[in-house]
């Protein structure tokens, strides 16, 4: 059924278009490279053991099967640059409905996402307290209480920097991207430089006995793939990036920050897991797992083996910050998103409206709200809602704009929209939409169900009830207006919000 084009639209304010290709690149590359790399080797070795030596070429390759994704977004971004990207570009080309209904099971993992983040702050930062020789404060931080004060006082530090303006966001994501750089020199600095024989030193020391190389270390083709399953979600960055195109200059710049963020993190992933595996012998890190000292084997716990307390205490703090950096594009991606939604009908007038500053002040503060309350869930109930989620829907979202490009391109000429007229005729996304949607249902099927949870948190329980609840959503903006439709593209979709 065709949509309808909303006759009258909230008044809003638009949104400031200042963002640039560094700043993209930085958010991509802040949402990818985060608390996750730094126990890459327990992750993958912990779990597939049979995947031997060949982590970080599995993590390369991860990336590199993104690729398709990245290349189909990287031309909607150039064709239709709007806050909450993904959403915007589902719901143009699959329907309102089906659009509205995947990017709210999208929301859902990306707040869980939040929640869990804010909550390992907490760690990384007890992690640093106990390197300065402070163990009573590591152990505060990292208490229930503590984790609750110290991810609340990151998620107000960034809801008060995206009130500040997107310009100072862009600012600060340069920034840590610095620091992202600066971790990575010292992890490969003191990787390459230490010797193997002391990190197995260290674990025989922990288990009690030696370690030992296996006879037969050939790598297991059924634990590379398991691997790559899991390394693929390591690359969220290619989703969330995209809201901000309703505040990048033009959908170019927006294009460039997203295929340069996603290859920087594939050269900062091999180059780490690379030097790392350089330091510790890999067949050690699966009996560490097993004995319950994944600590040891995640990189602070090898740094701290490897470097002097002073370069160790100096990493733990770049570490602190990297980590809980990554909440940062999380949260200006679901706000944004919600800002769409508004826009188009879904949540009241008022989640359109900015500020002086050109900020959608109440979809930041309900997307803090929420992430609190995911939050503190982890906290006092022990596990998170919407994290398996999480990879799921990051997979859909993919697979949906495949899908959607793929419906654009066998619409007649004179049924298509302006905007998407050079979106059609690109060759490469003949190749690219489809190898996009393969692999997004491949990665789909091996996360919808998780083994060993419990049902409750099981992804399909979670989605069932992520869509009851925006059925609500639905049914309360249909009572509330007389209809729900799209807003209507302009001509010149690259500077518009």
């Amino acid at each position: 059924m065709p949509q309808k084009t909303a006759s009258t639209l909230p008044a809003v304010s638009p949104l400031a278009r200042v963002v640039g290709t560094l700043a993209v690149a930085a958010a991509t590359l802040a949402a990818e490279y985060g608390s996750g790399v730094n126990l890459v080797l327990v992750n993958a070795l912990g779990a597939q053991p049979g995947v031997t030596y060949l982590v970080p070429v599995a993590l390369v390759v991860s990336g590199f099967l993104l690729g398709p994704a990245v290349w189909l977004f990287a031309r909607f971004a150039q064709a239709l640059p709007r806050a909450g990207s993904v959403y915007v570009w589902m719901t143009r080309t699959v329907g309102l409905r089906t659009g509205f209904a995947a990017s709210a099971l999208y929301v859902v993992g990306v707040v869980g996402s939040i929640g869990f983040q804010s909550y390992g702050f907490a760690v990384f930062l007890g992690s640093l307290l106990k390197a300065v020789g402070w163990t009573s404060g590591a152990d505060l931080a990292q208490s229930p209480g503590g984790h609750i004060v110290l991810g609340a006082g990151l998620l107000l530090v960034f809801t008060l920097l995206q009130l500040g303006g997107i310009r100072s966001f862009g600012r600060v994501m340069a920034v840590m991207l610095a620091m992202v750089l600066g971790v990575v020199v010292l992890t490969v600095a003191v990787c390459l430089a230490g010797d193997p024989h002391a990190f197995a030193a260290h674990a025989a020391t922990l288990l009690g006995h030696p370690v030992h190389r296996p006879a037969d270390d050939t790598p297991s083709l059924s634990a590379f793939l398991g691997v790559l399953v899991l390394f693929i979600y390591s690359y969220g960055g290619v989703s969330a990036a995209p809201s901000l195109g309703g505040e990048t200059r033009d959908g170019g710049t927006l294009a460039r920050g997203l295929v340069r963020g996603w290859a920087v993190a594939i050269v900062l992933y091999g180059v780490v897991a690379t030097s790392v595996f350089h330091a510790v012998p890999w067949y050690a890190v699966h009996p560490l797992a097993e004995a319950g000292h994944q600590d040891a084997a995640s990189i602070p716990g090898i740094i701290a083996v490897l470097a002097p307390r002073a370069v160790t205490v100096v990493f733990d703090l770049f570490v602190v910050v990297v980590a809980g950096k990554t909440v940062a594009p999380l949260m200006v991606d679901c706000s944004r998103v919600m800002y769409a939604w508004s826009q188009d009908g879904l949540l009241p007038a008022a989640c359109a409206r900015t500020t002086r500053r050109q900020v959608p002040v109440v979809p930041v503060l309900v997307t803090a709200v929420l992430g609190l309350i995911f939050l503190v869930e982890e906290a006092t109930a022990g596990f998170q809602i919407g994290i398996a989620l999480r990879s799921v829907t990051f997979m859909l979202v993919i697979a949906v704009v495949g899908v959607g490009w793929l419906g654009l391109r066998l619409r007649p000429a004179a049924l298509r929209p302006q905007w998407a007229q050079t979106l059609v005729e690109r060759r490469e996304l003949l190749f690219a939409a489809p190898a996009a949607i393969v692999v997004s249902v491949i990665m789909i099927a091996k996360g919808f169900v998780q083994p060993d949870t419990p049902l409750l948190l099981q992804p399909a329980m979670q989605a069932l009830a992520t869509l009851v609840v925006a059925v609500v959503l639905w049914v309360t903006a249909k009572r509330r207006r007389a209809a729900i439709s799209l807003v209507p593209e302009p001509a010149a979709t690259s500077v518009a919000p």
